[in-house]
């Protein structure tokens, strides 16, 4: 009896550490994390922010649309990042959003690697924000989708001050 209360208790112990080993791994793991900056710039002016995946472990390949209000903010221009492949950009002001692809190839990225680069004018009044929504269509290491979060961004116009 006792040896097999011994027995019970060691495969316990054993479930138990394993738990808390993977448990322990899996939190040392950084979550990728897919952002554009909030912004706050003068009526008619011009910026440009990165789309940044940061912690990323061997991407290679995004596609990604970035929503916003076309009342207070239009895309200008996409421009890469750090893929070295651009496969296309879509742009439709009218519809508030516009959509860029890439791939990285032969190898994938690692680390904080910007995505593309968006330049925006604002068209809004002194004061009007606009979500910079940001939705990930797809975001691979050339055989698996990659785990991530979403950090959007706002945009608004500012009072210019002269």
């Amino acid at each position: 009896m006792k040896r097999k209360l011994a027995a019970s208790l060691g495969a316990i112990l054993i479930v138990v550490s394993a738990f808390v080993m993977i448990t322990v791994a899996n939190n040392s793991i950084p979550t990728v994390t897919v952002s554009i900056e909030d912004v706050a710039i003068g009526k008619g002016e011009e910026i440009t922010l990165p789309i940044m995946i940061e912690n990323l472990d061997g991407g290679m390949g995004a596609n990604i649309i970035l929503s916003f209000d076309p009342d207070v903010v239009q895309v200008l221009d996409i421009t890469g990042g750090d893929f070295n492949l651009p496969l296309y950009t879509l742009i439709e002001n009218d519809n508030g959003n516009a959509q860029h692809a890439v791939l990285n190839f032969p190898a994938g990225l690692s680390g904080d690697v910007v995505f593309a680069n968006v330049t925006l004018e604002a068209i809004g009044e002194g004061g009007d924000t606009s979500p910079l929504d940001l939705e990930v269509v797809s975001l691979t290491d050339g055989v698996d989708e990659i785990a991530h979060e979403v950090d959007n961004g706002t945009f608004m116009v500012g009072e210019v001050e002269t």
